[in-house]
């Protein structure tokens, strides 16, 4: 017999499988990453002696930030494929499901998953309107394809975040359940 929590469960997690985990039939990588990693932009820069233009790229691996974001990313949508497949099965199996370890590493995995996702929103907010105290200009105005994509990782990273979120507390819930009281 299927219980609805597992049901809402197994859902959740192919959700975040979707946002941090593989997606398409051609299963080309973690949403998040895919943006991250594709998110390349050169401009001509002018430099003080006119006219004389320079070419300067934009990488996401410039960015230790955006590196650890990325390696993030992809540790949690390789968990995140895998606690899948697990959920899938439990749902034909429900007395094998080991739940309270899940909790555990959903909850590790929320941490590195914010972590990341605040580390790479940081940098990127410092690309958008620079900090003048520390005389650093703002980029997004010259790279601002660059700026779209990290943006939308970034946002898409947030979500995952809070669909995780969600889980754990589904989660919780459902081993309070099964708590005899």
């Amino acid at each position: 017999m299927i219980h609805h929590s597992q049901s809402i469960v197994c859902l959740t997690r192919f959700k975040i499988l979707g946002v941090t985990g593989c997606q398409g039939r051609n299963n080309r990588g973690p949403v998040g990453v895919v943006v991250m990693v594709t998110s390349k932009q050169t401009e001509l820069i002018p430099i003080p002696i006119p006219p004389f233009l320079l070419s300067r790229s934009a990488k996401f691996n410039h960015s230790p930030a955006f590196i650890y974001y990325v390696a993030a990313l992809s540790v949690a949508g390789l968990y995140s494929l895998i606690t899948t497949l697990v959920s899938f099965f439990a749902l034909l199996k429900p007395n094998c499901y080991p739940k309270p370890v899940f909790v555990i590493f959903d909850v590790l995995f929320l941490g590195i998953l914010a972590s990341a996702t605040g580390a790479a929103g940081a940098v990127a907010y410092i690309g958008l309107k620079g900090n003048s105290n520390v005389q650093w200009r703002k980029v997004c105005d010259i790279y601002d394809g660059f700026c779209k994509h990290i943006g939308s990782s970034v946002a898409v990273s947030l979500f995952g975040s809070i669909v995780l979120s969600l889980l754990i507390i589904l989660s919780v819930r459902a081993l309070a359940k099964r708590i005899p009281k």
